[in-house]
């Protein structure tokens, strides 16, 4: 078997103890999941042997900090716990149970991790232009007719050619990211303010999200590039593992509010 390239102990945020690395035919238990995604894992990952508290490796990858270009004024959270609604402003879907998403906590605006990570264009073999992102839909508050599938889409994000008035549901212009692209994207980007990156294999282009801060550093060993915004401490059990809701979100908004009056978001 090869060299694994992963540190073998991180102290995560959305946890207050240490993650070891640990393989399936390790674990005992029938049922678990990954805490970042609620997808089974697989192979190699992160877990609790104190809690049964588990995440792939890529999950733990995923920045804990990012800016946004439909969000430039603020710093978006990578975050458990919603603060005020439950829905993503993206794609309308739920973000409560889901795992990791992003959340302002100034501005109510919430994202699940993928839908922060599509493209900021692409192109479509239906469609002979590039179809731009577009955050603000120009039909007010009445949906739209998806293109592609010929469906009804809602009031959220879609993929838009100005001059032809073709529009597209997210996920039927561009197929939906693997959390593991995500990881890979924005941990091997440079620190700058989003840009779009053009990417001829593909069609598309990425939004070049600024990392502020990782989620995951090693317990033993050099810190990873980016810097730690939350210590592991402030996080209790309950408002990981949802065993007193009430609480948690209570903790949560308390430590996201005094994390943004110190002008870190």
């Amino acid at each position: 078997m090869g060299k694994l390239n992963y540190d073998q102990c991180i102290q995560h945020f959305s946890h207050k103890h240490p993650l070891v690395l640990s393989n399936v035919q390790e674990t005992t238990l029938k049922w678990y999941e990954c805490s970042g995604c609620k997808v089974k894992p697989s192979e190699w990952f992160y877990t609790c042997k104190l809690c049964d508290y588990f995440l792939h490796i890529p999950c733990s990858q995923v920045p804990q900090r990012i800016q946004h270009p439909a969000h430039p004024n603020h710093d978006l959270t990578l975050s458990l716990v919603p603060l005020y609604q439950t829905l993503c402003n993206a794609c309308g879907e739920q973000v409560k149970g889901t795992g990791f998403f992003y959340q302002c906590c100034d501005c109510r605006l919430m994202l699940h991790v993928l839908c922060a990570s599509v493209p900021t264009s692409v192109k479509h073999q239906t469609h002979s232009h590039p179809l731009k992102l577009t955050f603000n839909p120009p039909y007010q508050t009445v949906g739209f007719s998806c293109d592609i599938c010929r469906k009804l889409g809602s009031n959220h994000w879609l993929y838009r050619c100005n001059s032809c008035g073709f529009d597209a549901h997210l996920h039927c212009a561009a197929p939906k990211p693997r959390i593991s692209e995500v990881s890979h994207q924005v941990m091997s980007s440079q620190p700058q303010t989003p840009v779009e990156q053009q990417s001829s294999s593909q069609g598309s282009s990425h939004p070049q999200f600024q990392p502020s801060g990782s989620a995951g550093q090693p317990v033993d060993g050099p810190s990873t590039s980016f810097m730690q915004t939350f210590q592991p401490a402030q996080f209790t059990s309950a408002a990981i593992q949802g065993s007193d809701e009430g609480a948690a979100q209570q903790f949560v908004q308390s430590r996201a509010r005094a994390n943004c009056g110190s002008g870190a978001c």
